[in-house]
């Protein structure tokens, strides 16, 4: 059987940021390499060893654990030298300019990956597979979704904040509602925004997951679907040029094939959604609006 992730070396993320990354300012962005590490829980480690707020550490896109991966970060208020002392274990910290704007989430170009496939002598493989690969369907993959983020993000988009706040695993969420069991709402709030965000995030990638999936089955010849932790996905023989939503409260302007549109509206219809859904008035940063995304990208 063919491995991938056979050791995080395996497969290397290398983030293409979007900020300018020479200037001044109260923002230091430091590079940031990690191996078999989280994202967000080096973020946690680094906000520690400064003793200063998570939320002032910025970043584009959390990055897989089990890879080598290379990303860029912004830290306020912290100096050059006070970077150079923190030390974390499998991570390289290196000060690469400052600027103005704090590094947010969606501030990059893309990325590069570069994947090892192991045992393939082990495999009786068809030649045809292996030719050389052009385009691939522009799937949002596992480290987005970790054990339950799409359905918690389904609860906070349903407004079903009691079963939200049940499935996070967070101390502050617990202590506040032992002192205010009924608020729930006020539970989520002392979760930093930017992870709330991570959740509703997660459950828009997996429907348009979904929903471009049904697209490719429908009008592509199929070269076969992979099972993943949430559901199957199609990998069509051709690439498919078109642009699809990643659905938000403005879903319905953004599509202009009406039979996509009807697709997607079927796929929400049976999630017991709609695009009006997606506007949270209880927590209002995280309504958010949708965005075309290609169902196909190019390989380089």
């Amino acid at each position: 059987m063919y491995i991938i992730k056979h050791k995080p070396e395996d497969f290397v993320v290398i983030e293409r940021t979007a900020i300018e990354l020479s200037g001044s300012g109260k923002y230091l962005y430091v590079k940031l390499v990690k191996r078999n590490r989280n994202t967000l829980e080096v973020v946690q480690h680094l906000a520690g060893a400064l003793q200063i707020r998570e939320k002032d550490i910025g970043f584009a896109g959390s990055k897989d654990k089990k890879a080598l991966t290379e990303q860029y970060i912004s830290v306020a208020g912290v100096s050059k030298e006070r970077m150079g002392r923190v030390k974390i274990p499998d991570v390289e910290l290196q000060v690469v300019g400052s600027g103005k704007v704090p590094i947010s989430l969606g501030d990059l170009e893309g990325n590069s990956f570069v994947i090892t496939v192991r045992n393939l002598e082990q495999e009786e493989v068809n030649k045809e597979v292996l030719k050389k690969i052009t385009f691939i369907p522009n799937y949002f993959d596992e480290q987005r979704f970790g054990s339950n983020n799409a359905e918690i993000g389904k609860c906070l988009i349903q407004k079903n904040f009691a079963e939200a706040a049940g499935l996070i695993s967070n101390r502050t969420v617990g202590w506040h509602l032992e002192k205010f069991p009924q608020d729930f709402v006020g539970a989520l709030k002392k979760i930093p925004l930017r992870l709330l965000r991570l959740y509703v995030n997660a459950y828009q990638s997996w429907l348009w997951n979904e929903m471009v999936a049904a697209i490719l089955l429908q009008s592509c010849n199929v070269r076969g679907t992979v099972a993943y932790s949430r559901g199957k996905l199609v990998f069509p023989e051709k690439a498919l040029d078109v642009s699809f939503p990643v659905v938000g409260f403005n879903g319905a302007e953004l599509f202009t094939d009406e039979k996509l549109r009807l697709l997607a509206e079927k796929k929400m219809g049976s999630e017991g959604i709609g695009y009006a859904d997606f506007v949270i008035k209880q927590i209002p940063e995280l309504t958010l609006a949708g965005e075309l995304r290609w169902a196909c990208g190019p390989v380089q």
